[in-house]
């Protein structure tokens, strides 16, 4: 882009002209900004605004689907990135890796390989703008700086999306399942559970069970403390 040209009246942008260069070939493309959206990204971007031309940009139907589409590409490629760290606190074969999940690992695993996907449940889970809320946590987690509660809830949230991407991110529904065990519930409701893909089916969990042996319920009163967060 060589020239950029704009036709003032009274302070207000009424036209802007770009003319786009090519040396090799002495080719020049003239384009004249058709609506209020395109002018005022082309101006913010000029005026290195990056957060007007942005909101700009993202309002233009013609930009809508392509903006939507490839933050969604970007959210998929962090999803299979971490589904592939071998120190995924999510992976969980045996009652030794599912002992050392915490949500506080979890919160700080999600911010630095998922922060697009959390951002965007941040958004709905925690109070300010959203341009604050993303802000934050792409600077980095700090886990005792967020409420419990919103850290649980933004945790449950992406590990359910998480397990229904790839079934071996499945320690927050074994942990789920194991608590409830402990509690007392019926079969019959831990299956409904499952179902509403919220924790592991009965079969799985008494299996887990059975891995724990005698430290079950030493384990199960360390996950408990953890949701007692909630409640200070």
């Amino acid at each position: 882009m060589q020239i950029i040209t704009a036709t003032i009246n009274l302070f207000v942008i009424i036209q802007i002209r770009f003319f786009i260069g090519y040396p090799k070939s002495g080719k020049v493309e003239e384009h004249v900004c058709k609506d209020a959206l395109e002018r005022k990204a082309v101006k913010n971007i000029a005026l290195n605004n990056p957060g007007a031309a942005a909101a700009a940009l993202s309002n233009m139907d013609s930009l809508k689907e392509n903006i939507f589409a490839e933050t969604t590409k970007r959210v998929l490629k962090e999803v299979v990135n971490f589904s592939k760290k071998p120190n995924c606190v999510l992976k969980t074969n045996s009652a030794n890796s599912l002992s050392n999940l915490s949500n506080a690992e979890l919160y700080r695993q999600l911010c630095e390989e998922c922060p697009h996907l959390i951002c965007f449940l941040a958004a709905v889970c925690k109070s300010g703008k959203p341009k604050l809320v993303g802000k934050n946590i792409l600077k980095g987690p700090n886990v005792f700086d967020e409420k419990p509660e919103t850290r649980n809830a933004l945790c449950a949230a992406a590990c359910i999306c998480l397990k229904q991407y790839n079934q071996k991110l499945s320690a927050f529904h074994y942990r789920n399942g194991l608590l409830l065990l402990h509690g007392g519930v019926k079969a019959a409701t831990l299956q409904r559970c499952y179902h509403l893909g919220i924790a592991m089916s009965h079969k799985s969990s008494i299996r887990m069970q059975e891995k724990f042996g005698d430290d079950f319920d030493a384990k199960v009163v360390s996950w408990t403390e953890q949701t007692r967060e909630t409640e200070k």
